[in-house]
Order: C-alpha cells, then sequence, then structure tokens
C-alpha cells in the first residue's frame, strides 16, 4: 500500500486541528501563565505546520499521483482481515477491558493477534499467556498504572 504524502498531510492536518480545539476545553488554572490547555495547543500547532509541510512537498513531488494505491497483496480479503483486526482489537479492549480485566483481555487480544498472523498455536499461547502477565506487572506493579482486574477480582 502506498499512501501519498498529500493525504498523510490532510490527515494529519485534521488530527492537528482536532487537538488544539479539544484542548481549549481544558479547564484555566488561576494564577498560572500556562495551563493544561498549553501543551496540547503547541503539539496540536506542531502536527498542523508538519502536515502544510508534508502537503507542499507531496504536491510538488507528484502533483497528479494518486493519494492512496493498493498494492495486490491487500486485495484479498485475509489482508484485509488482518489490517482491520488491529483497530478492531483495540475498539473491543477500549469497551470491554473494565468488566473482563487487563489480564485476561490482553491475553486474548494477544493470542488473537498471533493466530490471525500465523503463529502457530501452541507458541501463541504460552507467548499470550507470558505477554499478558509480564505487561500487567509491568504497568500495574512497577509502574503504579490502575488497571482493571475485571473477572479475576473475585480471585483477589
Amino acid at each position: 500500500m502506498k499512501v501519498s504524502d498529500v493525504l498523510t498531510g490532510v490527515l494529519l492536518a485534521i488530527f492537528g486541528i482536532a487537538v488544539v480545539l479539544y484542548s481549549q476545553t481544558f479547564p484555566v488554572i488561576p494564577g498560572q501563565d500556562f495551563g493544561p490547555r498549553a501543551f496540547p495547543s503547541v503539539i496540536g500547532a506542531g502536527f498542523i505546520i508538519c502536515s502544510l509541510f508534508l502537503i507542499r512537498n507531496g504536491l510538488r513531488a507528484q502533483p497528479r499521483a494518486a493519494w492512496l494505491r493498493l498494492s495486490n497483496e491487500f486485495r484479498s480479503s485475509h489482508s484485509v482481515f488482518r489490517f482491520l483486526l488491529v483497530p478492531i482489537m483495540i475498539v473491543m479492549y477500549m469497551l470491554f477491558s473494565d468488566s473482563i480485566g487487563f489480564v485476561v483481555f490482553s491475553v486474548f487480544f494477544l493470542l488473537v493477534l498471533f493466530l490471525a498472523f500465523g503463529v502457530r498455536p501452541v507458541p501463541a499461547v504460552v507467548i499470550a499467556a507470558l505477554g499478558g502477565v509480564i505487561i500487567f506487572y509491568g504497568f500495574y506493579s512497577l509502574l503504579h498504572v490502575p488497571l482493571s482486574w475485571g473477572l479475576l477480582e473475585p480471585l483477589l
């Protein structure tokens, strides 16, 4: 798949504008020169500026080039399924991680992706289980990120 700099720049500009607009909803802290909206606004403005350079360079390099070209590999339904599986799993995590729990969902998440991308079943199960537990330990115990226990909470 080949994505032109023009399309990438347009998407980056939209994202930058969204970041700047959303950051303006953050509260103002009395007595502070810079509040919570300052840093996201600067980052969003940086995205917008970089997007303008991408669009300009893309138009100069190939003014009439297609914005998106799919390779032959991407035309198979199996490749499209694997491509869409990652964002689908992320949305599922956002929807169900609180009720299912981080450990159970991360093991499921990794296992589904490993199997979809061709890892043999036994190594996929072992690596997914170890990976889910190690990632949980790193975030929950070492970084003190509050992660949901979900289905495992009664076992505590």
